[in-house]
Order: structure tokens, then C-alpha cells, then sequence
């Protein structure tokens, strides 16, 4: 699939990628493993979906270099108003180092934040520039609009 490279970051990603949103584990692996297989070179998870096992497991039995594919996942923050609470630095690093153990890497290429609450968001940038600045293992990150 082609590669756009952006001007500005200089990041190479696919145009297409491969959601894993709905996907059990098992689906997530075997879905992972023939999307990659087919020419998907970038593969889309996320913390809320509980699946990241299994994506990593298809990653791993896809047999393709990891310099030659991305992979984003997402952090959920945490939500007061659903009672669940927001993540500091210490607990979005634990996240994040659990993620990549599930997806079975060193790091992912870009790290979202999988949530559209402004205060959480405000404290997970704050956690995600301490950890950049800590050499954590994502390359990049960005938000998730719900």
C-alpha cells in the first residue's frame, strides 16, 4: 500500500490501516495475521477494546518486520462522569508498558488518547510529555475524538 509521509513530522504510515474495534481476541489474531498478510501495513487498536492480545499475537504470526509495519493503539484516560477514574502519570506509563506486553512490542508507532473528556485529556498530555521525556515507548501521540 502506498506510504504518505508527512512534511512536517516526517512520519511514514499507511494510507489504509486495519481496525480491530469489535474483534474478539481470537478474531483480532487471525484477522491481524491475514490483513497483514493481504498488504496492511499499519494495524489500529486500543486499550477499550480488549483485544490487544490477540492483535499482537497476529502481528507476531504475520512473520512481517516490525520496521515495516505501524501500529497505533489508545489509552483510555479514565471518565468521571461514568465513575471511572482519570489516570495519572504513573498509571498511563503502567498502561502503556501493559499495552505493548499484550501486543507483544518494544513500541508502538503512534499512542492516541481514546477519549473526548477535556480534563482528562489535559492530564494525559502532561503524563505523555513526562514519559517522552523519559524515552517511554511510543514514538508519537495524538487524540481520539469519540
Amino acid at each position: 500500500m502506498k506510504i504518505s509521509i508527512s512534511a512536517r513530522n516526517k512520519i511514514g504510515m499507511s494510507l489504509v490501516g486495519f481496525g480491530t474495534y469489535q474483534l474478539s481476541v481470537d478474531q483480532a489474531e487471525s484477522c491481524v495475521r491475514e490483513a497483514l498478510n493481504a498488504g496492511f501495513r499499519h494495524v489500529d487498536s486500543a486499550e477499550g477494546y480488549n483485544n490487544e492480545e490477540g492483535t499482537g499475537k497476529g502481528i507476531k504470526a504475520a512473520g512481517i518486520s516490525r520496521d515495516d509495519i505501524s501500529v497505533t493503539t489508545k489509552l483510555f484516560p479514565g471518565y468521571k462522569q461514568w465513575e471511572i477514574p482519570e489516570k495519572d502519570y504513573k498509571q498511563t506509563i503502567e498502561t502503556l508498558k501493559n499495552q505493548l506486553k499484550k501486543l507483544q512490542l518494544d513500541y508502538v508507532d503512534l499512542y492516541l488518547i481514546h477519549s473526548s473528556a477535556i480534563s482528562a485529556k489535559a492530564r494525559t498530555v502532561e503524563s505523555l510529555n513526562r514519559a517522552k521525556k523519559n524515552r517511554a515507548n511510543q514514538t508519537h501521540w495524538g487524540f481520539k475524538l469519540q
